[in-house]
């Protein structure tokens, strides 16, 4: 997890890559992120933690096409 300190808000970078599953991520106290009182938080593979994570997010992905490796194709989903 990385902090960044900010105004008028923080921002919390969480990358959930090397964790096998929510557990981990609550032991961790991840929890105190999910709805941060004072920032936004940005989760990497989010889909680990699917299970706690709350229904108002907004979920961001970035896809390649096969044929352009530089391309990028991002879909965005939410509130």
């Amino acid at each position: 997890m990385s902090e960044y300190i900010g105004s008028p808000f923080n921002l919390y970078h969480v990358d959930c890559y090397r964790l096998k599953n929510a557990v981990e991520f609550l032991n961790l106290g991840g929890e105190d992120l999910l709805i941060p009182h004072d920032g936004v938080t940005l989760i990497e593979w989010a889909d680990v933690i699917q299970s706690l994570l709350p229904e108002d997010v907004i979920e961001i992905k970035f896809s390649r096409l096969i044929n352009h490796p530089n391309t990028r194709i991002i879909n965005i989903k939410g509130i």
